[in-house]
């Protein structure tokens, strides 16, 4: 008898009601309205509003589908929540997303991530949650260039000159799998660890900021120091992370009381630890 052919492997399904609902109750029309009316200078809501606007790339994140434009076609009849953009033809919508400030959506942005922190869970990666113990909140610093995305971008196509595509710096919630700030510099040849450097009043007091070897700056743990933070930055260029206390870090080794990330496991490892106590912490624990 023949063998049955194997049944191809099932497609998960993931049931995203309870996230769209979580959306909709944190980004409403209201708060849309309220982040307009604070960042416009002369400009007007017109059909496509800042609401309408959010709500369309909620969808499209969501769905991925194949074109913006195919979406816009339909918007009618799939995105009914639109209310007048549902009605606008495709070239509406673009000529709107290509000269509406990018200013209005990075407050929006903070507004929003502002009322969603508090309702958030801290129940992301939980491989590493044993670090809340010693730490109030755990975040990931990084930046990228641009250049990769900016050709792909249906607004820049017909662009004949050269496109200065910036750069971006995000600030990574880890314990709640949410970006906490994304910042937007127009000036890609501009230091990546200054601009780091400004957004650090922005991170709680006690957090452990950890990022890539970049940062293995005495400037830079200088700067958290001040800010009453914890730096955990790479010391090779392995993905290995040696969590350190500031301010006055020095290279160390052997056993020394100190936190090294790698491979989402604690271990030990040679890192750079600070002899001078925290200001938020008690005497150095190891991990083990």
């Amino acid at each position: 008898m023949a063998a049955a052919s194997a049944a191809p492997p099932a497609v998960p399904l993931v049931n995203l009601a309870g996230t769209i609902e979580f959306l909709h109750t944190h980004l409403t029309t209201a708060l849309c309205h309220t982040v307009f009316q604070r960042v416009r200078n002369r400009e007007r809501q017109r059909r496509w509003t800042l609401a309408a606007l959010a709500q369309f790339w909620i969808t499209v994140i969501l769905t991925g589908p194949r074109s913006l434009t195919q979406v816009l076609q339909e918007a009618g009849v799939v995105l009914p929540a639109l209310g007048p953009a549902a009605r606008t033809s495709p070239e509406a919508f673009f000529q709107r997303a290509e000269r509406l400030r990018p200013h209005f959506f990075q407050t929006l942005y903070e507004a929003f991530v502002a009322r969603l922190v508090p309702d958030a869970p801290a129940t992301y990666a939980a491989v590493v949650s044993g670090l809340r113990e010693r730490f109030p909140e755990v975040w990931v610093l990084d930046g990228s260039r641009l250049d990769a995305v900016a050709h792909r971008l249906k607004l820049t196509w017909d662009v004949r000159s050269p496109l200065l595509p910036g750069c971006l710096l995000v600030l990574y919630d880890l314990c709640r799998g949410l970006p906490r700030q994304v910042a937007f510099c127009a000036d890609a040849a501009r230091s990546e660890l200054r601009r780091a450097s400004e957004l650090l009043a922005q991170i709680p007091p006690g957090t452990l900021l950890v990022a890539d070897r970049l940062y293995a700056s005495v400037a830079f743990f200088a700067a958290l120091s001040q800010r009453q933070l914890w730096g955990g930055v790479s010391a090779e260029p392995a993905a290995e992370s040696a969590a350190t206390q500031s301010p006055a870090a020095r290279p160390v080794r052997g056993r020394d009381a100190h936190r090294a990330a790698g491979g989402g496991r604690l271990r030990r490892r040679g890192a750079a630890a600070a002899r001078a106590p925290h200001p938020l912490a008690g005497p150095p624990r190891s991990a083990g």
